[in-house]
């Protein structure tokens, strides 16, 4: 076990060892979000309708579950610093706190499934399948919050590769099952969004279940204590009062872009369009940007753990340069060939203004990704260091701020803006958003805290 560990010696912030932490990570990261994609995809060849649906009710049921993940993903802060100080009894022992959170969560997103959903889905949508797709990823959303926490284990011990092998595994039954539940084949019904959810949810569900099994295998038993289940509430409380402030960043952040997406239905079906295939984009490459943040911050919460606080500029460094590849490397579909991703959705017959809209769209999407990488950099190492608090002022403020309020005057009260600039607005969010993180960042405030 002592070998498989890549951050049990002494942690270098080279980029050759955020590589090795990173690409499976990304893989990892990439294999989820296409599970989302996919359903979109699928849906799209199914009806346009049901796709805009899906997209509308996952924006507004991950306002919830992501914020439960902002909790409990909490868990490889801690385990990482655990680890990095050679405490491997303790390691698992948040881990557990943030899986019995992910459990309680079903307290709150149960009746929010049965009650909340004529609230959140748009009325336009509702027909489409918007409820049914937003009631079954509701019930069943605690899954995701404990697929982090389990995850935060093994980034936390830097055996990333386990999170690719489980998610890829996860990922090609969500295919197999959307295939066979949204069109209906071998004797299954047709069930449009519906079948997306259900697909969804088991492949999550098979997902959690290799986590486990390799959690409780019989090294990790061992070493790590995994078998040490016991709720130990104030250790509970240590976690979730560091995880809140994220959760709550998280929660006002999507719960920003659902309002977004919810006037954008009431604007036109340009709007909602742009705003669906720049979401979708996002889907695709934010897989870079957790990808990179999840191994920032398992690399230095192993740096601080060991006090070794020197080396967080290098660990920068290396994300810097690493981030500017990925970017070049999104230029090419983004910016020069985007004609490929728009066939891709099979949207129909789209007028050369729309067709320009969705260019424009991916163009603003790049940009958006160049500045919101940086903030993923800067706000991993913050919250490696427990600084949550400071990321949950910083994003929600802009995103509503700058973000949410802009667009109801500009975009939805008077229609000042055109759908191709719609993503421009969310750029000038995150300029802002950068800011802010950075200058916390070079301010050494996080050094100090103790979590």
């Amino acid at each position: 076990m002592e070998n498989n560990n890549q951050l049990t010696k002494y942690p270098s912030a080279s980029v050759r060892e955020l590589l090795a932490i990173a690409v499976p990570l990304i893989i990892s990261c990439l294999s989820a979000n296409l599970m989302n994609l996919v359903d979109r995809l699928m849906l799209a060849y199914y009806s346009i309708d049901a796709m805009n649906a899906a997209a509308a009710s996952s924006i507004a049921s991950m306002a919830l579950i992501y914020a439960a993940l902002g909790i409990t993903g909490i868990s490889g802060v801690f385990a990482g610093q655990n680890n990095g100080a050679k405490k491997y009894a303790e390691v698992s022992r948040p881990v557990w706190q943030m899986i019995w959170l992910s459990l309680f969560t079903m307290i709150i997103f149960v009746p929010v499934a049965i009650w909340g959903a004529k609230y959140t889905v748009p009325d336009v949508l509702k027909d489409m399948g918007g409820l049914e797709y937003f009631r079954i990823t509701m019930i069943f959303g605690f899954v995701t919050p404990m697929i982090a926490a389990v995850s935060g284990f093994f980034t936390g011990i830097g055996q990333t590769k386990i999170i690719t092998v489980a998610t890829i595994a996860g990922n090609i039954l969500n295919l197999i099952l959307d295939y066979l539940l949204i069109f209906g084949f071998w004797g299954f019904e047709p069930m449009g969004t519906k079948g997306a959810a259900i697909a969804t949810v088991i492949s999550q569900i098979i997902n959690l279940a290799i986590l486990y099994a390799i959690f409780f295998n019989k090294e990790n038993r061992k070493k790590y204590k995994t078998l040490s289940y016991g709720l130990d509430f104030s250790y509970f409380k240590k976690c979730f009062k560091i995880g809140l402030p994220d959760a709550v960043s998280h929660a006002f952040e999507i719960g920003g872009w659902s309002v977004i997406f919810y006037l954008s239905a009431q604007t036109g079906p340009d709007y909602i369009l742009v705003c669906t295939m720049g979401q979708n984009m996002m889907i695709l490459f934010i897989t870079f940007l957790q990808g990179y943040e999840k191994s920032i911050i398992s690399i230095s919460a192993n740096l601080i753990g060991r006090k070794k606080f020197d080396l967080i500029p290098k660990l920068v460094k290396s994300a810097t340069k690493l981030y500017g590849i990925s970017l070049l490397i999104i230029s090419f579909p983004l910016i020069m060939y985007p004609s490929p991703l728009i066939e891709m959705f099979d949207l129909g017959e789209l007028s050369d203004l729309s067709q320009q809209y969705i260019i424009n769209t991916f163009r603003f999407v790049w940009l958006y990704f160049v500045f919101d990488g940086f903030v993923w950099l800067f706000a991993g190492i913050l919250t490696s260091a427990g600084d949550t608090r400071f990321i949950m002022i910083a994003n929600s403020s802009c995103a509503w701020i700058i973000g949410v309020i802009p667009f109801y005057f500009f975009v939805y009260k008077f229609n000042l803006i055109s759908p191709s600039y719609v993503w421009g607005m969310y750029c000038i969010y995150a300029v802002c958003n950068l800011l802010l993180v950075f200058n916390r960042y070079k301010s050494n405030k996080w050094k100090t805290i103790k979590i």
